[in-house]
């Protein structure tokens, strides 16, 4: 078994035979029935169905891959992203021709260990119309000096190895020497050795041939070698037949022009304009005269591009169910994918959760107008991208898109004192058109028709006044401008104690608190701690602490305070704890911004 073909003999009974090698097309296999092509189907893709049926004992079944070698499967470009697929198909179509080659090599007449020509004892088929010598040896004779005529006149094209398996098979019978020498050689040897008949034997293997203009139609070469130089500017439309395959080499010396045609079959079906050191092999195929390109080397180092050339830069081209179709450069922020068929370009979908800028600063009406910086999120279901440029909005007003308009829910107003959520929005009309709305709602439950929401992106409060207070935000870290609220507790005991601060309600937030313990006169050392509901309550002591308060040593207002950062629940509490119990201790919480994760 080759690399490329399998040989099975048929025992009769079967009319399925296995296909044991990998392939790029179906038209790229083969069946053959005793060297015949034989008409058949594809029972799956590793299994051959023969369409006339079980073929007969003894008779041999050859499947076989025959790889397109005259196009390029896979055609680059500069500027475009690789993937796998296009890099092993252009892999294997050059693999599979290789394969293909050696097993004709391997099949082929050869030297062999001791310095003889070995056909590997397989009759040697196709030597031609040699003069009949089915006749006596006396008839022989007669016919003996139009063999000699026939091999001088035709050994260049037959080629040495069929030559001299000819000659060898007459040479070994003693009887016939005689006829030979009186034929002018002086032994049979000699015949073989003739220095006329070896000049023929070699001259058409890799000879290099006497210059050819290129001609203005079908060009005709010689029988001097296979190398040729084209000299000339004119456009070839074919070569004249030379027999069935024959292999030239043709190296251009300026801009001559190959034109394809039904028997002049260039790559991709293109023309294509030469340019001086440009190299190419055509092969005549058994259809005569009709010669095919099986390769070339271009000086400029390119390949000769195929079907759909691109015409823009950044442009690809990728192997289509039948042709090479164009794919257009993408736009920025786009990456190549396929749909599981065909590549195309998609979004590149960023992380889960991920923001970056549409920060809030105050407007100019400070108490009412927020300005959004321009940014990108993943929205909440993490389904899309959403893009926003820079907006500013008025809370005073109902929604309307775009900037220096409303940006309120339907029917929804500032609260006098609460909490309002800010959105990035979709228009349903319009996929990819983003704005803000303003709602009370956490998941933006009244909204406004026509538009989805998105992702929230912030959160604020309002100072009973029906206004926004004022806040710096930088990342997810947002300040407020003055204190917002402040907790003063006297003598809280020594329990736990829960906190609700001004906070945005609703959401789980990190808030950033200043927290002190004061006592107005001589006490103990007392300490003070502030953590999380969620979390464990603990008794604060030495090392378990905020703030560590002891007395004033001149007997007057003692004190300590901190900034703490800690996590509220969705109702804005935090809890407190000292650890003594005074009545002149005072403790005191006071919000002074949060952190928001913004999902």
């Amino acid at each position: 078994m080759g690399l490329s073909f399998t040989q099975f003999t048929a025992s009769g009974g079967e009319n399925q035979y296995a296909i044991n090698f990998p392939y790029l097309e179906n038209s790229d296999i083969t069946v053959a029935l005793d060297g015949a092509d034989e008409p058949f189907t594809f029972a799956s893709s590793t299994l051959v169905d023969i369409t006339s049926g079980n073929p007969a004992n003894g008779v041999i079944v050859e499947v076989r891959r025959t790889t397109n070698r005259a196009t390029r499967e896979v055609d680059y470009q500069n500027g475009t992203n690789l993937v796998e697929a296009t890099l092993d198909l252009d892999s294997n179509q050059l693999f599979f021709v290789m394969q293909e080659a050696f097993d004709l090599i391997d099949n082929a007449i050869r030297l062999n260990s001791v310095g003889n020509y070995d056909a590997l004892d397989v009759k040697v088929d196709g030597i031609g119309n040699l003069p009949d010598f089915t006749t006596t040896y006396d008839d022989f004779a007669v016919n003996l000096e139009s063999m000699k005529a026939y091999f001088l006149a035709n050994v260049a094209a037959a080629g040495a190895l069929i030559a001299s398996a000819l000659w060898q098979t007459v040479l070994d019978d003693e009887t016939l020497s005689a006829s030979i020498t009186s034929l002018g050689f002086s032994t049979p040897a000699a015949a073989l050795l003739n220095s006329t008949t070896q000049a023929g034997l070699s001259s058409a293997v890799n000879a290099k041939g006497i210059d050819v203009a290129s001609t203005a139609g079908v060009m005709t070469l010689g029988t001097d070698g296979n190398h040729y130089t084209i000299t000339g500017t004119n456009a070839i439309t074919g070569i004249a037949t030379l027999g069935a395959g024959t292999v030239v080499i043709l190296e251009t010396t300026g801009a001559c022009s190959f034109v394809n045609s039904a028997t002049f079959v260039l790559a991709g079906a293109a023309n294509i304009t030469a340019a001086a050191g440009d190299v190419f092999i055509f092969v005549e195929t058994e259809t005569a005269a009709t010669w095919r390109l099986a390769g070339y080397a271009l000086t400029t180092g390119k390949a000769i591009i195929r079907d759909t050339p691109t015409t823009t830069e950044g442009d690809i081209v990728a192997r289509g169910a039948s042709v090479d179709e164009r794919l257009a450069i993408g736009t920025v922020g786009q990456r190549l994918g396929t749909d599981g068929t065909d590549p195309l370009w998609e979004e590149v979908q960023l992380p889960v959760r991920f923001i970056d800028g549409l920060e809030m600063t105050i407007g100019t009406d400070a108490a009412h107008e927020l300005d959004f910086s321009a940014g990108v999120c993943r929205d909440t279901a993490d389904t899309k991208n959403c893009t926003l440029i820079a907006l500013t909005k008025d809370f005073e007003l109902d929604f309307a898109e775009g900037t220096a308009a409303g940006g309120m829910a339907t029917s929804i107003a500032l609260p006098t004192s609460g909490t309002v959520h800010f959105f990035v929005a979709e228009k349903d009309a319009s996929p990819g058109t983003f704005d803000i709305i303003c709602d009370t709602s956490l998941t933006m439950a009244n909204g406004v028709t026509g538009w989805t929401m998105r992702r929230r992106i912030g959160s604020r409060r309002t100072n009973g006044s029906d206004n926004l207070l004022g806040m710096i935000q930088v990342g997810n870290r947002n300040m407020a401008i003055q204190i917002i609220n402040s907790i003063a507790a006297a003598n809280p005991g020594t329990s736990a104690v829960t906190a609700i601060l001004a906070s945005p309600a609703g959401i789980i937030m990190d808030l950033i608190c200043m927290f002190s313990l004061a006592d107005v006169s001589f006490g103990a050392l007392t300490y003070g701690i502030l953590t999380d509901l969620a979390g464990t309550d603990v008794t604060p002591a030495i090392g378990v602490h905020h703030v560590a308060m002891g007395s004033s040593p001149s007997g007057g207002v003692g004190g300590a305070q901190t900034i703490v950062q800690v996590a509220s629940d969705t109702s804005s509490s935090v809890r407190y704890r000292i650890s003594a119990d005074t009545a002149d201790h005072t403790v005191r919480i006071q919000l002074m911004g949060w952190i928001d994760p913004r999902i």
